[in-house]
């Protein structure tokens, strides 16, 4: 989708930065660093859906050598039921070839009126069950493909035919690599079934290492449970032979690199003429989105840069110039440049306010809070943040509340509230739970761990912090991971572990070099340098300190120079250099006031008061660089209108008769 998207913007940005933005999202993708679900998520949040609508381009009603085989097993009574997470018609196909007619379930209507029946034990029609958990390409409505939904897992009476299926039928499960099960290792009830499921074959590539996640269900279930090591549809035509009677005259054969290739012509038209529907702006936005998730925000804000400068007069009088306004303000956030992601975000609500879209208006106005939060002025930013929730109460729109609580929660951590920021925390996990959403949870559980970490509640941080990072690093993203650490190294860090702080934003700086976010690899070398100070090596930091001067400077970044020209000052200042570190704080402050970032000016002149008292006394490690929101790019405007795959994988249950 990420090409598609790419040849939707070409004409607006050109074809080297269209083709740069593809290739490092497809990079990340193709190093399995971006999961497939991590990708619809991101979409969705930004198509709603238009997302769903592309699914329907894997949709095929060829069916393939596998799909044959079970139509006719399935007609010979040897198969109780085929249960897929896929959203093709390959097997619909399939048994219409065979002359059979299937009982299709892929609606919720369908699998409730199945459960009722299999738990009253009415069901006498003995035909094979099509199970479709995660909807079919008919009918988008159905489909089941962000992270959030397989978070949430399948509805209840489609857990229900599936638990009938587990006690009464063997089960083998073919090609699919047990992904889902990495998110939530009681998916399907796979293991909470363990104690009266009859068992499963599970086929693995030959060569491949099934996922841990399969071999503990494996040992869960014992002699039940089977991992086989073999090639598809070989292995399952061999398995088949006798209750078949034998090969068939006419084998179950298809070209299957035609097939594919065919397939693959289809995905790649349909996706481009549904990039095209979307259009300019949207694609603009959706690459921006993925570009920041694969931890290269130069790119997307180059991207969106270029779209809004080409922008006719006609689009710049729609909703598409405030939308992309949105989109370039939160980049700019991110990127320090606090003054002019205010006058993009306070133009974008103006703008949606005139346009009657009241609701984009408040989206816009929320991102603005966000900077106010960020410079210290706590109550235009409470205000703006206390208006959202009460729009999002009254219509019972869940995820912006849980943004509004969120970003509430950051105010009253500002100012010390932390007993109002546990509670808002609280509340929106308690409503991301329910949701699903596992990437808005890993940045809740992110900024409660740090501000546990504040109040000294050390072991409750730490499990914060570890859950995000376990979340984070399931789902590939990196930059959030080492903004994760960096909170764990605070901890670390104010328990006085001060090796272990040093090695974590040993790790934080590679992964920052890495992603080449310079950035916040200065901010994290700031820190890294206090802890030096901490532990008695003001000499060794100086000259980490004074080299990220340089970078910052090199790269413009006055925020990032004003964190590190502290900290410089503060090494001379254990030294009992207090001239040298007054001059050094200075510098901050002037920095720090003309960008306007109150809460941090604040903080140097602190440690300004002890610069110039010249004492060298030891002191706690200032929190330099700390994220000020973790989740800036989720409160972009909303845009009007969510793209990635099928698992490509089911599994049969064999009747035992």
């Amino acid at each position: 989708m990420a090409i598609a998207l790419a040849d939707a913007v070409k004409p607006i940005v050109g074809e080297a930065l269209a083709r740069r933005a593809a290739d490092a999202i497809n990079a990340r993708r193709k190093a399995d660093r971006f999961p497939p679900e991590y990708q619809a998520e991101l979409l969705a949040g930004s198509l709603r859906s238009s997302h769903f609508r592309v699914l329907q381009c894997l949709d095929t009603d060829q069916p393939n050598v596998v799909h044959r085989r079970l139509a006719r097993l399935a007609a010979g009574g040897h198969l109780a039921a085929i249960v897929s997470t896929n959203f093709d018609r390959g097997p619909d196909a399939a048994f219409r070839e065979s002359g059979i007619s299937p009982r299709t379930c892929s609606r919720r209507d369908d699998f409730t009126a199945l459960a009722q029946e299999l738990d009253h034990g009415e069901r006498s029609d003995g035909r094979c069950l099509l199970l479709k958990l995660h909807g079919s390409a008919e009918d988008p409505n159905t489909l089941i493909d962000t992270l959030a939904q397989r978070k949430r897992g399948v509805q209840r009476d489609a857990l229900t035919c599936v638990l009938h299926l587990l006690r009464r039928c063997h089960w083998i499960f073919l090609g699919w690599s047990g992904g889902d099960l990495a998110g939530n290792e009681s998916y399907l009830g796979l293991r909470g079934e363990s104690p009266r499921a009859r068992g499963f074959t599970w086929l693995c590539r030959t060569g491949d290492t099934p996922r841990a996640e399969v071999v503990r269900l494996q040992k869960l279930y014992g002699d039940r449970g089977q991992i086989v090591p073999c090639e598809l549809p070989s292995w399952l035509t061999e398995a088949t032979i006798d209750l078949l009677g034998g090969e068939p005259s006419t084998p179950d054969q298809v070209d299957e690199v035609s097939l594919r290739q065919l397939a693959r012509e289809k995905v790649e038209s349909y996706a481009r003429s549904w990039a095209a529907d979307l259009g300019a702006t949207q694609c603009t936005t959706s690459l921006a989105s993925l570009l920041v998730a694969v931890g290269e925000p130069g790119i997307a804000t180059t991207l969106v840069e270029s779209a809004r400068a080409t922008m006719t007069r006609n689009e710049r009088e729609s909703n598409d110039a405030p939308m992309l306004d949105c989109e370039l303000g939160s980049l700019y956030t991110t990127a320090g440049r606090d003054s002019e992601a205010l006058q993009l975000f306070e133009h974008a609500a103006t703008a949606f306010m005139a346009a009657a879209a009241p609701q984009l208006s408040v989206g816009a106005r929320c991102n603005a809070g966000l900077i106010y939060l960020a410079r210290g002025d706590w109550e235009p930013a409470r205000e703006a943040f206390e208006t959202v929730l009460e729009l999002a109460t009254k219509s019972g729109d869940d995820e912006q509340r849980g943004i509004a609580l969120h970003n509430l929660a950051l105010v009253h951590g500002c100012r010390g509230e932390f007993d109002l920021t546990e509670r808002c925390f609280g509340d929106e996990l308690e409503i991301l739970e329910r949701l699903g959403d596992e990437p808005s949870k890993a940045i809740a559980l992110n900024d409660l761990g740090e501000m546990l970490g504040k109040t000294s509640r050390y072991d409750a941080a730490v499990a914060a912090l570890t859950e995000a990072l376990r979340i984070r690093e399931r789902l590939g993203n990196d930059r959030g991971r080492a903004l994760t650490l960096g909170n764990l190294a605070q901890v670390q860090s104010g328990r006085g572990d001060l090796p272990a702080a040093a090695r974590t934003y040993d790790k934080i700086i590679a992964v920052f070099a890495r992603l080449g976010d310079d950035p916040n690899r200065i901010k994290t070398v700031a820190n890294q340098a206090q802890v030096m100070v901490d532990m008695g090596r003001a000499a060794g930091a100086v000259p980490m300190l004074r080299t990220a001067i340089a970078q910052a400077k090199k790269l413009g970044r006055d925020s990032e120079l004003a964190m590190v020209l502290s900290g410089l000052g503060r090494a001379p200042r254990e030294s009992s250099h207090a001239a040298e570190a007054r001059a050094e704080f200075e510098r901050s402050i002037a920095i720090s006031t003309r960008l306007r970032r109150s809460a941090f000016s604040c903080a140097i002149s602190t440690n300004l008061r002890r610069a110039t008292a010249a004492r060298a006394m030891r002191s706690q490690p200032l929190n330099f660089g700390k994220r000020q929101n973790d989740c800036a790019s989720a409160f972009t405007a909303q845009r009007s209108s969510k793209s990635s795959r099928s698992s490509r994988s089911f599994v049969v249950a064999v009747d035992p008769r």
